[in-house]
Protein backbone atom coordinates (compact mmCIF):
# COMPACT_ATOMS: atom_id res chain seq x y z
CA UNK A 1 0.00 0.00 0.00
CA UNK A 2 1.21 3.45 -0.87
CA UNK A 3 0.43 6.69 -2.44
CA UNK A 4 -0.60 6.62 -6.01
CA UNK A 5 -1.56 9.47 -8.21
CA UNK A 6 -3.22 9.83 -12.19
CA UNK A 7 -3.92 12.55 -14.47
CA UNK A 8 -7.05 11.49 -16.84
CA UNK A 9 -7.36 12.59 -20.04
CA UNK A 10 -9.75 15.44 -21.04
CA UNK A 11 -12.49 14.24 -23.11
CA UNK A 12 -11.01 16.03 -26.48
CA UNK A 13 -8.29 14.22 -26.32
CA UNK A 14 -9.41 10.74 -25.84
CA UNK A 15 -7.58 8.48 -28.12
CA UNK A 16 -8.82 6.73 -30.80
CA UNK A 17 -9.72 3.51 -29.39
CA UNK A 18 -12.80 5.44 -27.42
CA UNK A 19 -13.81 6.49 -30.86
CA UNK A 20 -17.64 5.54 -31.27
CA UNK A 21 -18.56 5.21 -27.37
CA UNK A 22 -20.77 7.62 -25.37
CA UNK A 23 -17.89 8.45 -23.02
CA UNK A 24 -19.22 10.84 -20.05
CA UNK A 25 -16.94 12.40 -17.27
CA UNK A 26 -16.98 12.62 -14.01
CA UNK A 27 -16.67 16.75 -13.12
CA UNK A 28 -14.59 16.28 -9.45
CA UNK A 29 -12.02 14.07 -10.73
CA UNK A 30 -12.11 14.39 -15.21
CA UNK A 31 -12.05 10.67 -15.18
CA UNK A 32 -14.18 9.57 -18.22
CA UNK A 33 -16.74 6.59 -18.08
CA UNK A 34 -19.31 5.26 -20.25
CA UNK A 35 -22.66 3.74 -19.15
CA UNK A 36 -23.47 0.16 -19.25
CA UNK A 37 -23.21 -2.35 -20.93
CA UNK A 38 -19.79 -0.52 -21.89
CA UNK A 39 -18.23 0.14 -18.28
CA UNK A 40 -15.31 -1.34 -19.15
CA UNK A 41 -12.67 1.49 -20.33
CA UNK A 42 -9.09 0.79 -21.52
CA UNK A 43 -6.78 2.30 -18.35
CA UNK A 44 -4.33 3.27 -21.36
CA UNK A 45 -6.86 5.24 -23.17
CA UNK A 46 -8.51 6.99 -20.09
CA UNK A 47 -5.15 7.60 -18.15
CA UNK A 48 -2.73 10.47 -19.02
CA UNK A 49 0.01 9.27 -16.69
CA UNK A 50 -0.16 7.62 -13.27
CA UNK A 51 2.63 7.54 -10.84
CA UNK A 52 3.27 5.70 -7.51
CA UNK A 53 4.57 8.10 -5.36
CA UNK A 54 6.01 5.82 -2.98
CA UNK A 55 5.17 3.63 0.07
CA UNK A 56 3.53 4.62 3.33
CA UNK A 57 7.17 4.67 5.02
CA UNK A 58 8.15 6.95 2.23
CA UNK A 59 5.48 8.89 2.55
CA UNK A 60 6.15 9.59 6.50
CA UNK A 61 9.63 9.85 5.61
CA UNK A 62 8.98 13.00 3.34
CA UNK A 63 6.15 14.27 5.24
CA UNK A 64 8.24 14.71 8.66
CA UNK A 65 10.95 15.83 5.93
CA UNK A 66 8.85 18.69 5.06
CA UNK A 67 7.48 19.66 8.14
CA UNK A 68 10.29 21.55 9.24
CA UNK A 69 9.75 24.24 6.00
CA UNK A 70 7.74 26.09 7.21
CA UNK A 71 4.77 27.80 5.09
CA UNK A 72 6.79 26.64 2.22
CA UNK A 73 5.77 23.66 0.57
CA UNK A 74 2.12 23.37 1.66
CA UNK A 75 0.67 21.57 -1.57
CA UNK A 76 3.43 18.54 -1.20
CA UNK A 77 2.38 18.63 2.03
CA UNK A 78 -1.36 18.00 1.49
CA UNK A 79 -0.56 15.28 -0.98
CA UNK A 80 1.75 13.36 1.46
CA UNK A 81 -0.88 14.18 4.32
CA UNK A 82 -3.90 12.88 2.03
CA UNK A 83 -1.39 9.98 1.05
CA UNK A 84 -3.74 7.11 1.81
CA UNK A 85 -7.03 8.80 1.05
CA UNK A 86 -8.23 7.32 -2.74
CA UNK A 87 -10.29 9.85 -4.61
CA UNK A 88 -8.58 13.17 -2.94
CA UNK A 89 -8.20 15.44 -6.26
CA UNK A 90 -6.03 18.37 -6.27
CA UNK A 91 -7.65 20.93 -9.23
CA UNK A 92 -5.28 21.68 -11.94
CA UNK A 93 -4.32 25.12 -9.74
CA UNK A 94 -3.30 23.38 -7.11
CA UNK A 95 -1.19 20.82 -9.11
CA UNK A 96 0.41 23.78 -11.05
CA UNK A 97 1.58 25.14 -7.54
CA UNK A 98 2.78 21.76 -6.69
CA UNK A 99 4.92 21.24 -9.68
CA UNK A 100 6.68 24.73 -8.82
CA UNK A 101 7.04 23.48 -5.28
CA UNK A 102 8.85 20.23 -6.72
CA UNK A 103 10.95 21.72 -8.38
CA UNK A 104 12.09 24.12 -5.53
CA UNK A 105 11.95 21.44 -3.41
CA UNK A 106 14.34 19.08 -5.81
CA UNK A 107 16.94 22.37 -5.97
CA UNK A 108 17.01 22.19 -2.03
CA UNK A 109 17.76 18.51 -1.88
CA UNK A 110 19.68 18.04 -4.83
CA UNK A 111 21.54 15.57 -3.70
CA UNK A 112 18.94 13.00 -2.27
CA UNK A 113 17.80 10.82 -4.40
CA UNK A 114 14.76 9.94 -3.02
CA UNK A 115 13.81 13.35 -2.64
CA UNK A 116 14.60 13.83 -6.60
CA UNK A 117 12.78 10.63 -7.60
CA UNK A 118 9.73 12.04 -5.92
CA UNK A 119 9.88 15.39 -7.57
CA UNK A 120 10.14 14.43 -10.44
CA UNK A 121 6.87 12.31 -9.99
CA UNK A 122 4.91 15.42 -8.83
CA UNK A 123 6.18 17.33 -11.77
CA UNK A 124 5.27 14.98 -14.39
CA UNK A 125 1.72 15.14 -12.80
CA UNK A 126 1.60 18.64 -12.49
CA UNK A 127 2.57 18.88 -16.27
CA UNK A 128 -0.17 16.10 -17.34
CA UNK A 129 -2.57 17.81 -15.09
CA UNK A 130 -2.18 21.16 -17.06
CA UNK A 131 -1.89 19.66 -20.45
CA UNK A 132 -5.23 17.77 -19.93
CA UNK A 133 -6.68 20.44 -17.99
CA UNK A 134 -7.38 17.40 -15.50
CA UNK A 135 -7.08 17.44 -11.86
CA UNK A 136 -4.25 14.99 -9.51
CA UNK A 137 -6.40 12.36 -8.32
CA UNK A 138 -5.10 10.09 -5.53
CA UNK A 139 -6.17 6.38 -6.55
Amino acid sequence: MGLDACVYRSNPDLPQCLAGSSVLRDEHTGEPYTLPPHTDLPRECIIAIEESIGNLAFVAWLREKLQHSGMRYMELRRLLQHGTASGTVFPVEAATRMGAEARELRREHANDKEVANFCEKVARLASASQAEQNPIVLV
